[in-house]
């Protein structure tokens, strides 16, 4: 059981307890969340219970773009250990397809997205997912959008982006895309 903010149904919200798995696998890490960005999605999910396709049929956690503390790494997991800070990567692709292993892992045709029906977003006290290091001198609330810069740098199966200084100007349609910044 987890604590997270949960869209029960459109226009329904509820901060309470909900079961996730949290099942650590071998190329997984285990969030703590300090801080998960709302954008665009959330919104409309909350609003209108759907996406095109993606259709909130049961209640489902909220959050895609977060950041918060490892606790606890899987076996492969070799970057990252304990009590390092991490930004998370939204999109879950399948590391074995094609595309993944050849560092496009955003064309693979089985990647979902958390806060994506049917899958849990991370708005939510403890998280399960392949996550980027950030450099700790940065804010935890720079996290989510440090996660949107580095996002086409992933690598396929258990690698991990290493963030050293990051500067960027973003421009989206989403609140943080709206937002000029430069991370140093």
């Amino acid at each position: 059981m987890a604590l997270a903010l949960v869209l029960e149904k459109t226009r329904e919200l509820a901060l309470r307890d909900i079961d996730i798995d949290l099942t650590l696998g071998d190329c997984d890490v285990r969030i703590a969340t300090d801080v998960v960005g709302i954008c665009g999605n959330d919104v409309h999910y909350y609003r209108h219970g759907s996406i095109g396709p993606f259709i909130v049929k049961k209640p489902m956690i909220l959050g895609h773009e977060g950041a918060g503390t490892v606790i606890a790494c899987g076996a492969n997991v070799h970057n990252l250990t304990v009590g390092d800070r991490v930004c998370v990567e939204p999109g879950v692709p399948d590391f074995a397809s094609r595309p993944s292993r050849i560092g496009l892992y955003n064309l693979d045709p089985s990647l979902t997205f958390w806060a994506t029906p049917p899958v849990h977003g991370c708005l939510t006290s403890v998280a399960l997912h392949g996550s980027f290091p950030f450099p700790k001198r940065q804010m935890a609330i720079l996290g989510p959008i440090i996660e949107a810069l580095v996002r086409p740098m992933v690598k396929a199966g258990c690698h991990f982006c290493l963030c050293c200084t990051v500067a960027a100007e973003l421009i989206g349609d989403d609140p943080l895309g709206r937002k000029a910044i430069a991370l140093h």
